[in-house]
């Protein structure tokens, strides 16, 4: 169920046209030559503005292509959590009121995946870094709020109200929000899932980690 649901998530339906539109108008003048020479401005302008804009779409075409076709050879060519060689696990704190869990997925001693349950008063949040190459990280993010905070209730009287799962790509330190046929970058304001996957990398790496398997 988790591959069918990753690559519908990665599936793209590309468009296979670019329709550009342009349209000029001229005002009479008394000046005829003083017309010509503007009309034939104006035409210079608007050839070399839809250049530019079949320039940038064709680019960004192509920049979704490859990055399509990166993370389908991932899923492809890359096992799964429970077939990576090794994995890390600890408790992590600064990430969410309740904690967090982290735990990395390695093959060969490289990291590959990185998977994080983070629990909060009014919902909890679990989040999958999958690590395309050294430029490119597939993010998989699903936000789950409760019934009500977990200090209004008995633990069996709350359950998952809303849920809402959403693709990003971290692409050379940019983040993008993937859905199912591109990529809309993110406001760099509102851009924190680079942040976060740095600080799991350092804790993970760091001389104070504890690998404790069983907290997961």
């Amino acid at each position: 169920m988790k591959k069918k649901f990753l690559n519908a998530l990665i599936s793209l339906s590309l468009a296979t046209a670019i329709c550009l539109l342009a349209s000029c108008s001229s005002s009479e003048n008394d000046n005829s030559a003083a017309s010509v020479q503007e009309v034939e401005s104006s035409e210079v302008s608007i050839v070399s503005t839809t250049d530019e804009s079949a320039v940038s779409t064709s680019e960004e075409l192509t920049k979704e292509n490859e990055v399509d076709k990166k993370i389908r050879n991932y899923f492809s060519e890359q096992l799964f959590s429970n077939e990576f060689s090794n994995f890390k696990t600890a408790l992590m704190y600064g990430i969410s009121a309740e904690g967090a869990l982290v735990r990395g997925y390695y093959h060969d001693n490289d990291l590959k995946l990185i998977k994080i349950k983070a629990y909060g008063e009014t919902g909890r949040w679990f989040l999958n870094f999958y690590l395309i190459d050294s430029e490119t990280i597939f993010v998989v993010d699903d936000e789950q709020e409760y019934s009500t905070a977990i200090a209004l209730a008995e633990p069996e009287d709350i359950y998952v109200k809303k849920e809402c799962t959403k693709a990003y790509v971290i692409l050379e330190g940019k983040e993008y929000e993937y859905d199912s046929n591109k990529m809309v970058l993110v406001d760099e304001s509102e851009a924190s899932l680079k942040e976060l996957f740095d600080k799991v990398v350092s804790f993970l790496n760091s001389d104070d980690f504890v690998d404790d398997p069983t907290c997961w």
